[in-house]
């Protein structure tokens, strides 16, 4: 390892241990063994560590010549073809979609290759852009995700199965901006996909998400809406706790591997564009076929054309008796008044103009004029106040309290509710799952045969859960934790 004043420290026999063991940085980030093993066998090339890229250093010990190719021919969408995506390294797992500036994929042999529209994407390969780069990437089972500038991250697994579209889908995060989107894996499992970073595991539950790591080590997290407004789970854990989010633009942060994420907040869309513009502007729209994905780019690739090219077709329109209609005059109810709209000439607009059906600038010839003339004034129509609702889902809001659960959200995707106990509560009788936070004080948590993310926070706290693939942390104090049957 090479650091910034120029010591150099050597680990002697570190891949003669079965087991190596992971690298961590002064502050708190951390490098699987598996990780440093795959950087170096890759033959990535080594930099020195910074502050800003603790863990630039990571590099073999033997120099050994870069090797350069070209990538490898143009596969099509693998999601149209089962028969490529498989469980060993260098199996091809997706095609880019998305690039601009330079981009490039690091095989597990150490080739070198810088990526063009279309070719495939490897299990095993170490993806990095340069600082004008950036890439979206379709894979197999059509999650989605892009890389925006000076980034770093490797496909560590895929494992999909057409038929049954289950498998499971796992990549490690070092360094960059990135948003991913996830596909048919997380639908039929939603623990099925992972992102390993530094400084947390994140879990993505049938959802969009957005990440930062620009350093290396601190993490920021955002849980994004979908293109047509749903919004999945995400878990950010690691040594210090866990963190679930499940509202629209839900935002933590992580800065080191043994302290717990920060507590969730909501960030504005204004924000959310802004820190993801580069990712989301090479985000995949379309799958194998085609067809529209789920992913939300938030506007920033040409989603106005459509809607133009739908104006253009109303515009051009036939009616059934033949021709396109005229209407010269017509009277429209607003709320505040009526109006008479007598239409003088059809619009005509530079298509560079804020808005391209009214001329900010100076008026010409053949600009649409609209005269209008208050004729009568009308009251707005009252408002009736809405009544909160409680969250849909199999048990009502009231049991839920009653049981001692507070401040509960229902996610339907995955029959999960959210909620804080202040004191105890017990839902092992329930076929629902449950991600609950206890207090600072002592409390006794107990959850049924269903997949369950449960965190004690402070105090001496009991824990069980039953059947089910669950996440359990006591936090502070002497805690009894009980995960049952499953993978806990």
């Amino acid at each position: 390892m090479k650091f910034p004043d120029g010591t150099t420290v050597t680990v002697e026999d570190y891949y003669e241990k079965p087991n190596p063991p992971k690298l961590v940085s002064g502050d708190g980030a951390e490098v699987s063994g598996d990780m440093v093993t795959q950087l170096t066998s890759a033959g990535a090339p080594g930099t020195d560590a910074t502050p800003s890229n603790p863990f630039g250093f990571v590099q073999p010990v033997a120099e050994t010549a870069e090797a350069t190719a070209t990538a490898e021919p143009k596969g099509g969408m693998l999601a149209a073809n089962p028969n490529v995506i498989a469980g060993t390294d260098g199996e091809p797992i997706g095609n880019v979609q998305k690039l601009s500036g330079e981009v490039f994929a690091i095989r597990v042999d150490g080739t070198r290759v810088k990526l063009e529209l279309g070719d495939q994407v490897f299990q095993g390969d170490i993806l990095e852009s340069g600082p004008e780069g950036a890439v979206g990437i379709l894979l197999a089972d059509e999650t989605t995700f892009s890389m925006g500038n000076n980034g770093r991250m490797v496909l560590d697994e895929m494992i999909y199965d057409p038929q049954t579209q289950q498998g499971s889908v796992s990549m490690s995060v070092l360094q960059g901006v990135f948003t991913f989107v996830s596909g048919q894996v997380a639908k039929t499992d939603p623990d099925a996909m992972t992102l390993d970073t530094p400084v947390a595991t994140i879990g993505i539950r049938g959802t969009q998400i957005g990440l930062e790591i620009p350093d290396g080590e601190n993490l920021n997290v955002v849980l994004m809406e979908e293109a047509d407004g749903f919004v999945g789970e995400v878990y950010v854990i690691n040594d210090g706790g866990v963190r679930v989010m499940n509202g629209a633009f839900d935002f933590t942060t992580v800065r080191s591997f043994d302290q717990q994420p920060a507590e969730v907040v909501t960030i504005d869309t204004g924000d959310v564009v802004q820190r993801y513009a580069s990712p989301l502007s090479h985000l995949p729209t379309t799958n194998s076929s085609g067809e529209a994905t789920s992913g939300n780019t938030m506007g920033l690739q040409n989603d106005g054309d459509q809607g133009q090219k739908d104006i253009q077709d109303l515009n051009n329109f036939d009616t059934a008796a033949g021709g396109q209609q005229q209407v010269d005059t017509g009277t429209v109810r607003v709320t505040g008044g009526v109006q008479t709209l007598n239409i003088i000439d059809q619009v005509k607009a530079d298509n560079t103009d804020i808005n391209p059906y009214v001329n900010e600038g100076q008026t010409t010839t053949g600009t649409t004029v609209v005269e209008t003339q208050v004729v009568e004034e009308i009251e707005a129509a009252p408002t009736t106040p809405t009544t909160p609702t409680e969250p849909p889902g199999p048990v009502s809001a009231q049991e839920l309290a009653d049981r001692g659960l507070e401040n509960v959200t229902y996610n339907a995707s995955t029959n999960t509710y959210t909620g804080t106990v202040d004191e105890d509560f017990d839902g092992s009788d329930l076929d629902v799952g449950f991600n609950l936070t206890g207090s600072e004080g002592d409390n006794v948590i107990t959850t049924g045969n269903y997949t369950d993310t449960v965190t004690g926070s402070g105090g001496q706290d009991t824990i069980a859960t039953g059947g089910g693939d669950d996440t359990l942390f006591g936090g502070g104090g002497d805690d009894v934790l009980s995960g049952g049957e499953g993978n806990n």
